[in-house]
């Protein structure tokens, strides 16, 4: 994405945004847009559309993000804060290691609250993002950080991405604070956590990873309990929204 590019200059533009709700893998030069439940009800079907420019497809996600009316998917009980899509257990036995080289079994998170994203080191753009709109949810949690709800952040690459890369991408998005975990593993792990969350891991031709714009609330028994759209939802509402929760 060029760096000149704001989410002030995204917001302006506009999409039509007609029985779309915008929740599933992203790609580089195709979005994938899952229908609502009314016309999908296994949750299955998806719509891509292709775009020309990677910039343009930024502004596609949020401006159907921020247009979207009728998603009828997900109970949203404000703009960009949804009730959960799933009722499976969201923390299997899949063994990680962290940014520092420690291991961490996942099923070990359980009894904590755990907002869960996954990005990947190389990505070109949106998940630099994602990352950062979560580092000023961090700052609005302020004590509640690292104490009553931690971060996952899980590489959808971990070909490439190691701990020391892990490292130097929280560092470098200033998200390198205690209560954050950034884990790789091995591709079969990734996808084992993904599943229950129902997001997929997928490829495109030129070896460019989609991208899942959603970021996963999981409650203290292993259930998933929100879903943010860090595109609409201010940091502060998403904060908030954590803290009524957790207390």
């Amino acid at each position: 994405m060029d760096k000149k590019t704001t989410w002030s200059s995204i917001k302006t533009r506009q999409y039509d945004s007609t029985h779309l709700c915008v929740l599933s893998q992203r790609g580089r030069s195709q979005v994938f847009l899952r229908l609502p439940e009314a016309l999908d009800p296994s949750g299955q079907e998806e719509r891509r559309c292709r775009t020309g420019a990677f910039a343009g497809l930024c502004a596609l996600i949020l401006g159907l993000a921020l247009g979207a009316v009728g998603c009828q998917q997900k109970a949203q009980s404000s703009p960009g804060v949804f009730g959960p899509g799933t009722q499976a257990y969201c923390l299997p036995a899949a063994h990680f290691v962290d940014q520092h080289g420690d291991p961490v079994n996942f099923a070990s998170l359980k009894g904590k609250w755990l907002l869960v994203d996954f990005i990947y080191t190389k990505c070109p753009g949106p998940c630099e993002l994602m990352t950062d709109r979560l580092t000023h949810v961090a700052n609005d949690l302020k004590t509640d950080m690292g104490k009553n709800v931690e971060f996952v952040s899980i590489t959808l690459d971990p070909q490439n991405d190691g701990p020391k890369q892990l490292r130097d991408w929280a560092q470098a998005q200033g998200a390198e604070r205690a209560g954050w975990l950034f884990l790789t593993g091995t591709l079969q792990n990734v996808e084992e956590v993904m599943a229950p969350f129902k997001v997929k891991r997928r490829v495109e031709s030129d070896g460019t990873i989609d991208h899942v714009i959603e970021v996963f609330l999981v409650g203290p028994d292993g259930h998933e309990r929100r879903q943010y759209s860090p595109y609409e939802a201010a940091p502060k509402a998403i904060a908030n929204d954590v803290m009524s929760l957790a207390s």
